[in-house]
């Protein structure tokens, strides 16, 4: 178990850290922010996903960054993503096409 820091310790290893502003630097101890309401009607309001300003949603929203807002709607949020198991044809067409293509 690693020996606590103290305090003058820490405090110059943050002074020296190259972030600009801690709460911008990803951190895996800290949990990512909860999910958001937000997003799915900002992207309802805007038109949909193709015309979104990312950037300008992550500013309304808050917690992410543009890029974060974006893949997390495109690979999580979008009501468009087929959330079933697949069917026998998909499994078929899948093992078809490695067999033609490979791994």
């Amino acid at each position: 178990m690693p020996a606590a820091l103290h305090p003058a310790m820490l405090h110059s290893r943050l002074s020296a850290h190259s972030c600009s502003s801690l709460s911008l630097c990803p951190s895996p101890a800290l949990p990512s922010p909860a999910p958001s309401p937000l997003l799915p009607l900002q992207v309802k309001r805007a038109g949909g996903a193709q015309k979104v300003a990312w950037r300008e949603l992550a500013a309304k929203v808050g917690g992410r960054l543009g890029k974060q807002c974006r893949e997390r709607w495109f690979f999580h949020l979008d009501p468009a993503i087929l959330r079933t198991p697949f069917s026998v044809e998909d499994d078929k067409t899948l093992f078809t096409l490695r067999c033609q293509l490979g791994a």
